[in-house]
């Protein structure tokens, strides 16, 4: 309606609030009975909902050309219909492929037959709405959000073109429709287009990317400095209700920037922002776990990892030094962000970054960062918690700190090795005692599991006996899954020592 249009024009948020709202609209019943046609009768409703879609798509074209004002709505309302069975339409046309023993969708599409059909729409969404000089934005989006529904039973080359442009449609000075609809393409059309050149790429005879996300690297890199600025400018005006999107299409986005170089560049105004949306969130599953991924995402290229290490670790710190206090669920938060952080990825065995490794340098120069800034909280935290959530994520990130950091770590402090050796015995010791519930110590087993493969034999040997006398009385006691897997992961690791120490191992045992 005209209503709704002056109300969504520049508002993203109201946009997407109204477009997930739950009442029973005119347009939510239209979805829902075609839904229920199709799940009945779904060959004679698709076959129906197509024809319908041509002959309205028609409809408008004729009455753009005579000048009718509002034309693009019926042409909208075509494409929502088209997208709301675009599910059923991809099975049917499966059914078709299969019926003539036909094999993928990448083929040619058998004249009259549902794909073709398809891809004939999706044509005319790139000639008309999306290139041509009578986009309306409202139609334009709406066209976006239907490539994206109908992903299945797209061409690669149409998702190339339908690709670029979703990345145009982010630019700050379009209309909201346009932009939200941009988003919904991107989160949908970038692992495809991964997909497709990850195939290719083995098909030429060359190895298989580890990650499909960045095969696409290629056809995006031109596009991603636009389109970083468009995502953050619509991160800065989201709400609740855009949130999840926007911060989505931002995660998928930085995981096809091979090497983060291009992000890195945007980091202060991407971290930044999402620290903040996670602070505010962290409670909620889905925002703040949608923020945490975007962290995570940045995290993972090294070129980021120490810029945004400096973003991020003050505030990570001051809560876990005064975790009293703090709202619901941030301590825990922290913790795991802080434990992102703390990942050596490239690290394999040793206890020493092999030398020329820049990379691998790169990583454990933050590791050490994290643990200079947090390891004295993070042991008094584990010495002093009963709380169950807060003492399994502060167990995690300290097994992730010995993991990554190995014999380095107990340099790091600047005291004898001895001290940081007796602070990490002492964490392990009260999670052993029995003084805390079997919930609360349920990683006891793989923080000393941790310190027995990452730590000079050497160092530990004084206090063996000690540990495993306390490790053998927890396990007696110990009936929680986790806990018991982790105590006897220690025992098995001792009498399978390699380094020497099985012998001395089963003396203290016996």
């Amino acid at each position: 309606t005209a209503e709704q249009a002056e109300a969504w024009g520049g508002n993203p948020n109201a946009y997407v609030a109204d477009e997930e709202e739950e009442t029973y609209t005119a347009r939510v019943s239209g979805e829902l009975l075609l839904d229920e046609l199709c799940n009945s009768l779904e060959k004679s409703t698709c076959v129906c909902v197509l024809d319908a879609v041509e002959r309205r798509c028609a409809e408008a074209t004729e009455a753009r050309a005579r000048g009718v004002q509002g034309w693009w709505r019926l042409r909208e309302a075509a494409l929502l219909a088209a997208g709301c069975v675009a599910e059923h339409l991809a099975t049917l046309a499966k059914s078709e492929r299969e019926g003539k023993g036909g094999k993928g969708n990448q083929g040619a599409a058998a004249p009259g037959g549902v794909t073709a059909r398809v891809r004939a729409l999706l044509d005319s969404l790139l000639a008309e709405d999306l290139q041509g000089s009578h986009s309306n934005p409202f139609l334009a989006g709406r066209a976006l959000w239907g490539a994206s529904r109908l992903l299945p039973l797209m061409s690669d080359a149409q998702a190339d073109v339908f690709l670029q442009a979703a990345c145009a449609g982010v630019r700050s000075s379009l209309a909201a429709p346009l932009r939200i609809g941009a988003c919904r393409a991107l989160v949908k059309l970038l692992p495809r287009v991964g997909q497709a050149a990850a195939a290719a790429q083995q098909a030429a005879g060359g190895p298989a990317p580890a990650n499909p996300l960045a095969a696409a690297a290629a056809k995006l890199a031109p596009m991603l400095p636009s389109l970083y600025e468009g995502l953050i400018m619509l991160l800065n005006e989201s709400s609740e209700e855009t949130l999840h999107l926007v911060l989505e299409t931002i995660r998928v986005v930085v995981k096809c920037d091979v090497g983060g170089g291009v992000v890195a560049q945007y980091l202060a105004q991407v971290a930044g922002p999402v620290l903040g949306v996670w602070e505010k969130h962290v409670a909620d599953p889905l925002v703040g776990e949608d923020a945490l991924g975007v962290l995570g995402a940045l995290a993972a290229h090294t070129a980021c990892l120490a810029p945004l290490a400096r973003e991020v670790l003050p505030a990570l710190v001051r809560v876990v030094s005064h975790p009293s206090g703090q709202p619901p669920l941030m301590v825990e938060g922290a913790l795991d962000l802080l434990r992102l952080l703390a990942t050596a990825r490239k690290r394999r065995g040793g206890t020493s970054a092999p030398a020329g490794d820049a990379e691998v340098a790169a990583q454990l120069a933050v590791v050490r960062e994290v643990y200079m800034a947090a390891g004295a909280p993070l042991m008094a935290l584990i010495n002093t918690s009963d709380d169950s959530s807060v003492q399994q994520s502060a167990q995690q990130l300290l097994c992730q700190l010995v993991r990554s950091g190995r014999s380095e770590l107990l340099t790091w402090a600047g005291g004898p090795p001895e001290a940081t050796v007796n602070a990490l015995v002492g964490c392990a010791m009260r999670l052993l005692s029995g003084a805390l519930g079997e919930a609360e110590s349920a990683l006891a087993g793989h923080l000393v599991l941790e310190m027995m493969s990452a730590l000079p034999q050497e160092s530990l040997a004084p206090h063996s006996a000690q540990l495993l006398g306390a490790v053998c009385q927890r396990l007696v006691r110990a009936n929680m899954a986790p806990l018991v897997s982790g105590l006897l992961l220690v025992l098995s690791r001792g009498v399978h020592d390699t380094r020497g120490g099985a012998a001395a191992f089963v003396d203290h045992l016996a």
